[in-house]
């Protein structure tokens, strides 16, 4: 068997040529397919991910020219007759246009791809522009967190600055008071010592004498003097308990001093702890379609709006139960509101003035039409008679108000 040359094989455009040497002996094109061993070089590199050291026989080649949309070919060389070229015909014109449809096809998919990310990068701008704004109000509530910080440190310096001064200045009339009574009760002590040896002797004289006058007179200022010194005993119990009430006054203030600083901790701790993350998706876009139609303005407050129901109904509701619930199933209630309520009086414990007590309907927000035209200030404001537009101008109905 005759060894095939190494050479370089030349591709242009889409036909591959490829040669190789039969033995001395010639051989048909189809035997030498099934006994040679062809090489290709870097021209072909790249297409087979070999190298011009592999081996490689004319199956491999018929690939090469399948993928390059173009039949295998193999002619007897006019000028070397033992060499026969094995190579790659033209591709047709069907093959070229399936490939032109390929690509046609691949260009919509592509077009529609980029309208897609150019729909994905506005709604991530949207979700970015909404996450600042979360952002910024997380910072609002920093600085107001900050800020009741100060207050109360000033407020606790305050109030221990008034209060130290107002226990001292108890603290050194009681002192006073406390030292005034101490000087009655020794000068107390001293004349009880002194009247009690003058009785002492006034018995002994007693027993040689009669002075029964003198002795009645004198039982009767020890008497005095006893009484006295229960009154001062009083009095210094007195002191004491005040002294004790204003300690239990001063524990009552730092323990209420204190229970703001906890406060403030604690609600500094849970404004830590809040991951935005949970709450805000930067990928999704929040707008009217995603809330059912509402607008993200109106779907984050509460809102109490008057609106009728589409046709007119006359008696036969079923009680407070039927009314609410015709009103809930209205076409016209308005999208984004999760509760209605008839706007009507069932009886005496369930009359329109109760709604705030009985409903839980807000008294100090504005009453607003479906389009948030505002037809009265507050509750108070649209049961008082001076509403600021008529139901028929804030668009609520115009056909029985």
């Amino acid at each position: 068997m005759a060894r095939i040359a190494r050479s370089c094989v030349p591709l242009v455009v889409a036909q591959l040529l490829l040669s190789f040497t039969a033995n001395s002996e010639g051989v048909s094109p189809a035997a030498a397919a099934k006994k040679q061993t062809l090489a290709l070089c870097a021209p072909v590199q790249a297409l087979v991910k070999s190298s011009c050291s592999t081996k490689i026989g004319p199956t491999t080649v018929d690939q090469l020219c399948s993928a390059l949309l173009a039949p295998a070919v193999v002619t007897p060389d006019s000028l070397v007759p033992s060499r026969v070229n094995y190579g790659c015909g033209l591709a047709t014109a069907a093959q070229l246009t399936n490939v032109s449809s390929g690509l046609a096809a691949l260009e919509s998919t592509v077009a529609a791809v980029m309208n897609q990310s150019g729909a994905f990068q506005t709604a991530l701008s949207q979700g970015s522009q909404q996450a600042a704004a979360l952002q910024a109000k997380a910072a609002a509530l920093e600085a107001t967190v900050a800020a009741l910080n100060s207050t109360v440190q000033q407020l606790t310096a305050t109030l221990n600055e008034t209060v130290a001064a107002a226990i001292a200045q108890q603290a050194a009339a009681l002192l006073a008071a406390d030292q005034a009574v101490g000087k009655q009760l020794a000068s107390l002590v001293a004349a009880k010592q002194t009247f009690s040896q003058d009785i002492a002797a006034l018995k002994v004289e007693a027993q040689q004498c009669q002075c029964s006058q003198e002795l009645s007179a004198l039982n009767a200022t020890s008497l005095t003097l006893a009484v006295a010194g229960a009154a001062n005993a009083a009095a210094i119990a007195s002191v004491n308990a005040s002294a004790a009430a204003l300690a239990s006054a001063e524990a009552q203030r730092a323990a209420a001093v204190s229970a703001p600083g906890a406060s403030v901790a604690t609600l500094n701790s849970t404004v830590a702890a809040i991951d935005l993350s949970l709450h805000v998706r930067k990928t999704d876009a929040i707008d009217a379609a995603t809330l059912g139609g509402v607008a993200a303005a109106l779907y984050l407050r509460k809102r109490v709006v008057l609106f009728a129901y589409q046709t007119l109904v006359s008696g036969g509701l079923g009680g407070r139960a039927g009314a609410d619930a015709t009103c809930q199933a209205a076409t016209t209630r308005p999208a984004g509101l999760v509760q209605a309520r008839a706007f009507l009086s069932v009886d005496a414990s369930d009359a329109i003035k109760d709604f705030p007590t009985k409903y839980g309907v807000p008294v100090n927000l504005p009453v607003e039409s479906g389009g948030g035209i505002v037809v009265a200030g507050n509750w108070t404001e649209l049961l008082g008679g001076s509403i600021r537009v008529s139901l028929s101008s804030a668009g609520v109905t115009n056909t029985y108000w």
